[in-house]
């Protein structure tokens, strides 16, 4: 894999840790050859056990002294994992002097001493690697690092094979020290220094007292310790079985070039996974599944004890162990620390290596110590090994769940919730707004009114509120007072009736009229009030059929005609509270009334007495602004009758386009499964871009307010892979737009490319919002602002949520889409994730497919493009495309293949943005 074809971000750090890590791997691969051949040939197998519980109980010791003395001094890793390299160094020299002279005791002691020494060497280099990348980073370059570090294995087993041939086993130890020494320099190839952030030491020293307590409390760093402390257990278990059968099977003094030889083709095969397939499955099966991969080829691996050779069982077990251990597995548990911050994530690392890699080791040590005084063989440890398998994996997919909402609360942070449930009142809250019917701020009385009216609790509402000085707060609460039918307030209306406003007049005889219809008052008003009060008046006289009379009905005909606005919202208001009455062909003419008032108030009526024969003059409202929400509401009063004939606008093309675009969110308010339906039905047919984002804001309305809705999922899946589509389609285009020449680029050109990139912008904005549809446990909107924004560890974590969330077909082509590489990438990678073609398009191909595109827009700016480029082998394209309605489009074209006829193009230079 070539270092050149990763991006230039990246290049740095991906060199950088390779070259560190294959320096590293190449001296403890060294060390291991020697370390195993002068322990298998000088002691019994059985004491390995022994020595996995050593390592467990020192490592354990070794990383609290290293995490209370060390880190709080040297805050620069680079410096720590330096000075831990010529430590190692220095102190490997000095087992080669002293190994002879000691004996026994001196093969156990470097037995533990090389694991003590890899575990804090590996754990300092992936921190120093974790401060540097983001998880978006890591899942391009953790899969090549790592090889680097099978490339320094497959290189020491190789040093150590030709070295055996001229030296002992013991004389090793020199070359791995060598090459230590060597691999201390390389921290320093970094160009930026990555020191541990602020925080990141206190927080670590904070820990002492108590730092398995930590590990307890987390919910997912203690997911993550069961899972490396069972995969722990296994692998230790694996490690021992295959040690102990090449000690019965191969003679002492083959061990060296045994060991030698099998380590190097071990490792080969680990290189040659993780350069082919470790980045790949990573990225196409995901964190949990990749990691996943090695407990299960090991449950396989096992199984063969049953039915093969014993050595060939064993080996086969050990290739797959080594194979992906240092490779997937171990690129797969490093990208599970990513979604935590740099001082949780270092504290969690040396807490899981102390608590789980060391009390895995120490368990797996006991166990295997207790099989063997039990008598059993290898073979049979190898089966018991079965069951940690099975429980590996449960640990594994139990992280998968708090890793993406990891993810999620990294991205709602600074996110404020706005949309707030309407609970029902308790005794706290009924006291809190009766307290705020004292307020001297009006809004906050009224605001109490509507809370007390919303949940029907008028009649808790003091009548003394009535004599509020502000007039607005009156005139609410003579209305709240009025739909309540709560005669409590009939004598202080009363009252009322003499205030000099004659708002509130008018308000308290509506009131009055509502709850206790009086003739002789509403007589009297009609003849001695002034407009507004007789407007009121006359319609609660119309509203008692005993009190209808045509001369009354004449005087309600001639001011709906020719009364003051004033007038005429008064006759609206009135209409909107009494129960009786025939009043509909007042609303309608009401309703076309010049004055906005007087038409929202009539509208306002209609809600109250909805009929359907007012939906025609309702279904212009839904175009104004100021009205829309009313009629909305108007319509949603009238039922099926309403939503069904909303359906049959939505195929209406006559339809204006300013009242087309608000029908999918009034159709929203409907009862949600009917509207559901209508709406998906017409997702499929719509070509308005304008009026298919709506439909698609309102399903997603309709989804947010019933989370159970159960819709289409065949429907809305399909047509999410045809916005996909369409998001591909206009990415080849561009990247063919791209491929014109500096010298040949037009204006036309400029145009073209910025509206094939606002249009494949818009097409992966509704993806993302049908998807929050089909998804609706996920905040996509929130992702998708993730995915926009500068900051690159916000953006690596919506691309998390992404991955975890969506089927992968979808999934792997909205990554290619919202991908920074070059189009031409992005779209090849889009298109086969797809399942549809990834050749690039020449710049012909694609004008001429755009020429025949729905989008009237890109027609048009296509059209001229071809005329700027004197494209000929086109003009044919272009006479196809020719519409037979006149208009834009056809004029553009028309006059494109004049421009191609005369042969009078001139391209002019332009930058292409």
């Amino acid at each position: 894999m070539s270092l050149f074809a990763f991006r230039r971000e990246d290049r740095r750090n991906l060199a950088v840790g390779f070259v560190s890590l294959l320096t590293i791997m190449t001296a403890h691969s060294i060390m291991e050859t020697a370390r195993d051949t002068l322990f298998l040939s000088r002691l019994p197998a059985t004491d390995l056990p022994w020595a996995y519980l050593a390592i467990a109980v020192l490592a354990t010791i070794e990383l609290q002294l290293h995490q209370r003395f060390l880190l709080p001094l040297f805050r620069d890793r680079r410096i720590l994992l330096s000075m831990s390299l010529v430590i190692g160094s220095l102190i490997t020299v000095g087992f080669w002097f002293s190994l002879d002279s000691i004996g026994s005791s001196a093969l156990l002691a470097f037995y533990v001493w090389t694991g003590l020494l890899i575990t804090v060497i590996l754990i300092q280099f992936w921190l120093l690697l974790d401060d540097s990348v983001t998880v978006t980073q890591a899942k391009r370059i953790f899969a090549p690092i790592a090889a680097g570090g099978v490339v320094g294995a497959v290189f020491g087993a190789f040093i150590a094979d030709f070295l055996l041939r001229i030296m002992s086993p013991q004389e090793l130890l020199v070359a791995a020290a060598a090459v230590m020494a060597i691999a201390a320099a390389t921290p320093f190839l970094w160009t930026k220094q990555p020191i541990m952030p602020a925080g990141t030491v206190e927080a670590l020293e904070s820990e002492h007292r108590f730092p398995f307590r930590s590990l307890v409390r987390d919910s997912y760093l203690n997911k993550l310790l069961v899972l490396v402390l069972i995969g722990t257990i296994t692998l230790t278990g694996v490690d021992y079985v295959f040690k102990s059968v090449v000690a019965e099977t191969i003679e002492p003094e083959e061990l060296g070039f045994f060991f030698a030889r099998f380590y190097m083709g071990l490792n080969g095969i680990a290189l040659v996974v993780q350069l082919m397939g470790a980045g790949w499955l990573l990225r196409s099966l995901g964190v949990h599944r990749s990691a996943a991969l090695l407990p299960l080829l090991l449950f396989a691996g096992i199984l063969g004890f049953l039915v093969g050779p014993i050595l060939v069982a064993a080996i086969g077990l050990k290739a797959v162990d080594g194979s992906l251990r240092h490779s997937l597995y171990r690129t797969s548990v490093e990208v599970l620390y990513l979604p935590l911050g740099s001082a949780r994530r270092a504290r969690a690392k040396n807490l899981i290596e102390g608590f789980g890699h060391r009390g895995g080791q120490a368990l797996a040590s006991l166990l295997i110590l207790g099989g063997v005084g039990l008598g059993l063989s290898s073979p049979q440890i190898g089966l018991m090994l079965l069951v940690p398998l099975a429980l590996w994996l449960l640990a594994i997919m139990a992280t998968r769940e708090r890793y993406v909402e990891l993810f999620r609360s990294r991205l709602r942070q600074g996110a404020i919730e706005t949309r707030l449930e309407l609970e029902e009142l308790d005794l706290h809250s009924l006291e809190a707004l009766l307290n705020a019917l004292n307020s001297d701020q009006d809004e906050e009385v009224l605001s109490a009114i509507d809370l007390f009216d919303r949940h029907g609790k008028a009649n808790l509402i003091p009548v003394l509120v009535l004599y509020h000085p502000s007039t607005s707060v009156r005139l609410r609460a003579l209305e709240a007072f009025s739909e309540a039918r709560d005669p409590r307030f009939v004598r202080v209306a009363r009252r009322m009736l003499d205030d000099p406003d004659c708002e509130v007049k008018a308000a308290a005889l509506r009131a009055l009229t509502a709850v206790e219809p009086d003739e002789e008052l509403l007589a009297q008003r009609l003849e001695t009030g002034r407009p507004i009060e007789q407007a009121t008046a006359l319609v609660g006289l119309l509203s008692m059929p005993e009190c209808r009379t045509k001369e009354r009905q004449s005087r309600l005909d001639g001011w709906i005609r020719d009364g003051s606005p004033e007038t005429r919202s008064a006759l609206a208001r009135a209409i909107r509270h009494q129960d009786g009455g025939d009043f509909h062909d007042a609303l309608i003419a009401l309703v076309q009334s010049e004055e906005e008032d007087v038409a929202l108030e009539a509208i306002r009526a209609m809600t109250a007495k909805p009929d359907p024969r007012y939906l025609p003059y309702l279904l212009p409202f839904l175009g104004r602004g100021l009205h829309r929400p009313a009629a909305r509401r108007a319509m949603v009063a009238m039922g099926e009758t309403a939503l069904n004939y909303l359906d049959s606008a939505m195929r209406n093309p006559a339809i204006p386009r300013k009242v087309r675009r608000h029908l999918p969110r009034t159709i929203s308010r409907f009862e949600p499964g009917a509207a559901a339906e209508i709406l998906i039905e017409h997702l499929r047919e719509e070509k308005d871009d304008a009026v298919h984002f709506k439909i698609l804001r309102g399903l997603g309305r309709l989804r947010a307010s019933h989370p159970s809705l159960r819709l289409d999922q065949g429907a809305l899946q399909e047509h999410l892979r045809k916005i996909l589509s369409r998001a591909v389609l206009l990415a080849r285009w561009r990247a063919a737009v791209e491929t014109q020449p500096a010298s040949k680029r037009t204006p036309s050109g400029e145009l073209l490319w910025i509206t094939l990139r606002e249009l494949e912008n818009s097409a992966l904005e509704r993806a993302s919002r049908l998807m929050g549809v089909l998804y609706a446990e996920e905040d996509f909107a929130l992702v998708w602002r993730g995915l926009k924004s500068e900051n690159a560890r916000v953006e690596a974590a919506s691309r998390e949520v992404l991955e975890a969330t969506l089927p992968s077909a979808i999934r792997e082509t909205v990554l290619a889409l919202v991908d920074d590489s070059p189009t031409v990438t992005r779209a090849a990678m889009a298109a086969s994730a797809l399942g549809e073609s990834s050749v690039q398009l020449t710049q012909e191909s694609a004008l001429g497919a755009m020429l025949h595109d729905w989008n009237e827009a890109l027609r048009c700016i296509a059209a001229h493009q071809i005329a700027e480029l004197n494209m000929q082998s086109l003009q044919a394209e272009l006479e196809r495309a020719q519409p037979e309605e006149r208009g834009l489009v056809r004029e553009t074209i028309e006059r494109a293949l004049q421009i191609l006829r005369e042969g009078t193009a001139q391209p002019e230079v332009s930058g292409v943005a």
